[in-house]
């Protein structure tokens, strides 16, 4: 058996016999100190895991932001149709209410 007298023996005594080792850190540590290094592994993994999610997701919102932008582009687009053609109804409304005078018209003076 080996004789302890200073720090220093202790430490030899430690590195020479794992297991003593093991015993003495069993004994000075909590079981949660014990088992941090698993619950550190598994929350290393679960923030890989999250991390490729969020990139996922970032490049899904990508590629959604690039369809709206073409979407808004088409419904400007369209916008522009509804105007056009806005105007264009305005034209043929007053077009109709002049032919409808000078059918009225005619009918007046009997040439219909």
């Amino acid at each position: 058996m080996t004789t302890i007298s200073t720090v220093e023996d202790i430490i030899e005594a430690l590195d020479a016999d794992p297991a003593l080792l093991e015993a003495l850190r069993a004994r000075l540590l909590t079981r949660e100190l014990l088992e941090l290094p698993g619950v550190v592994a598994k929350l290393a993994a679960s923030q890989a895991k999250t991390a490729e999610k969020v990139a996922t997701l970032a490049e899904k919102v990508a590629a959604l932001a690039e369809k709206v932008a073409a979407l808004a582009e088409k419904v400007a687009v369209l916008a522009e149709q509804v105007a056009v053609l806005t105007e264009k109804v305005a034209v043929l409304t007053s077009d109709v209410a002049a032919l409808k005078d000078d059918v009225a018209t005619l009918k007046d003076d009997g040439a219909v």
